[in-house]
């Protein structure tokens, strides 16, 4: 009988391990641990979508990613300088952690634009093609109309796009990538997430004031959206990817994850206040130019 040949050629477990291949049940060979587990196959479906909100003077698109698609939404900009490289890579970084951790959004949304000016981005300059500065050229209550600025609020196609993504999503917080001025700045009523961000880096906590016609002035003071801008070093700029997340993760995390409630605008020491103050429009002399 061909059992009786099989029971005296193989041993039982080598029986039971043919038994299970055939039965597509067998072990494989190599065990994976949990977190391998989970990225081949997430508890959470990824909810992620890629978009254009415009085009450049140059003609190359604007995108965007939105992960998830919760109520409290975070929107996350870097690359409005085009020579500040710092903040782009941290927001390629942050759109690679979230991909990878669906379930991190649940409840959420965060929008990254992590090259708001790609024209200057890939010139390495401050300014766009038209060498305007995206950050002075939104329809503000105290834009200066000039060369650098622009002759009129939004006439820079990556301003309009960027105020495009505002104001569709109309974000709970915006935190804004920069360079070099070393310190967590922010508008509007959003001190408790800078304070809350500069205790998980070495970024010092300062009131830069908000500049005409900038991103600041724009969200944080008009439309009264928390606004923190993160300034990295110049050390930041010439650092790698790696090492420059491994640094900023954690701040950059508790600035999203943090939820605002409303008494986080209330009360002594613990947030500015959403109207517009004098410290608000009289700046660090450093910042005139750079923030």
């Amino acid at each position: 009988m061909v059992i009786k040949s099989i029971n005296k050629k193989f041993t039982a477990p080598v029986l039971l391990s043919i038994t299970l291949a055939i039965a597509g049940c067998q072990q494989p060979s190599r065990q994976g641990t949990f977190a391998d587990s989970v990225r081949k196959n997430p508890p959470y479906a990824a909810d992620i979508r890629h978009l254009t909100a415009g085009k450049s003077v140059r003609q190359r698109d604007i995108n965007y990613t939105v992960h998830g698609s919760g109520k409290n939404v975070t929107l996350v900009i870097a690359g409005i300088h085009g020579d500040e490289k710092a903040g782009v890579v941290i927001a390629h970084k942050l759109d690679s952690f979230l991909a990878e951790r669906p379930y991190s959004v649940i409840g959420r949304t965060v929008v990254i634009l992590p090259i708001a000016n790609p024209d200057g981005y890939i010139k390495n300059t401050r300014f766009n093609a038209r060498n305007i500065d995206i950050n002075r050229n939104f329809a503000t209550f105290n834009r200066i109309d000039n060369e650098v600025n622009g002759r009129g609020g939004m006439t820079e196609p990556e301003s309009i796009a960027l105020a495009k993504i505002i104001n569709t999503y109309n974000p709970s917080k915006i935190i804004s990538l920069h360079s070099t001025l070393a310190c967590i700045d922010y508008d509007g009523p959003s001190e408790v997430v800078a304070r809350r961000m500069s205790k998980k880096c070495s970024l010092p906590v300062k009131k830069l004031g908000s500049r005409p016609g900038s991103l600041g002035s724009y969200a944080g003071l008009e439309k009264k959206i928390p606004m923190v801008t993160v300034e990295f070093t110049a050390k930041d700029e010439k650092l790698d990817a790696d090492r420059l997340w491994a640094k900023y993760e954690k701040a950059i995390l508790a600035g999203i994850y943090y939820e605002l409630k409303q008494d986080d605008s209330e009360g002594k020491g613990n947030a500015a206040d959403s109207d517009i103050r004098e410290s608000d429009t009289q700046p660090d002399d450093r910042a005139i130019r750079y923030h």
